[in-house]
């Protein structure tokens, strides 16, 4: 009942961009740091507790369920960093995910000791410009509590985007 009603809302649409958020896989990004990127954009995709949406679909009850499961994490599944799959580039799924939700930019994040998450951001943003997508590189720690700084920089970036 909601999604007819929010169709029919009087909302008028305001300044922002719609993003791609990815990093969030080795730890969750506090959440101030998501308010402080929500202030300035529309979060369409993420990779914010991946494993709830690891399986990309279905799996099928057959005669052997661990098999069935192991068969859908290798051919159903979703990426990530820490999964070493050569079928499956990082970069080029992440440039399938920001074509998918018809976003403008990317917001690439790591957690400053997260090796993994890091060693991505050099793949993603040189994926990223090689296709001409702007996007925002940020790190961030666990327990991080001033965001004036990235708040700045993202509104900045955005603004930039929107308005050159």
């Amino acid at each position: 009942w909601a999604i007819p009603k929010i169709r029919k809302g009087s909302a008028t649409p305001q300044d922002r961009m719609r993003l791609v958020f990815a990093g969030g896989f080795c730890e969750q990004p506090p959440l101030d740091l998501l308010h402080t990127i929500a202030q300035f954009s529309y979060v369409v995709d993420d990779d914010l507790l991946i494993g709830l949406r690891w399986i990309t679909e279905d799996i099928p009850v057959g005669e052997d369920p661990l098999g069935d499961m192991a068969e859908a994490y290798l051919e159903s599944s979703s990426y990530s960093p820490v999964q070493h799959d050569l079928r499956k580039p990082k970069e080029q799924m992440l440039l399938e995910q920001i074509k998918a939700a018809d976003a403008g930019a990317a917001i690439i994040t790591a957690a400053k000791m997260c090796e993994p998450g890091l060693d991505e951001i050099v793949a993603y943003t040189k994926a990223l410009d090689d296709e001409g997508i702007p996007y925002f590189v940020s790190e961030f720690e666990e327990r991080m509590t001033n965001f004036d700084s990235l708040q700045i920089q993202l509104e900045t970036f955005i603004e930039n985007l929107l308005f050159a």
